[in-house]
């Protein structure tokens, strides 16, 4: 959805934009994660749904794609972030 809402979004970048979840696999929030998104938001300004998206890429140690300056600016160990354009 966030990729979607992006403005002026050219419409073979939405087509690809929605044909790439079909590639995605879904991760149950786990204690795992829940812990390490509750340190996260302990540490930083960061909004809870944001440490739950960095929480789950640490704990995975996936590299995390975003577009978004807060995602990519966030100090954690073990997080990988990555500009998706």
């Amino acid at each position: 959805m966030e990729l979607l809402a992006k403005r002026d979004l050219p419409a073979a970048e939405g087509r690809d934009i929605r044909e790439f979840p079909d590639d995605l696999t879904v991760v149950p929030l786990d204690k795992a994660i829940e812990q390490k998104a509750v340190e996260i938001r302990r540490a930083t300004s960061v909004k809870l749904p944001d440490c739950i998206i960095a929480a789950t890429s640490i704990v995975l140690d996936a590299i995390l794609l975003a577009d978004d300056d807060r995602l990519l600016g966030l100090s954690c160990p073990g997080l990988r972030a990555q500009n998706i354009f």
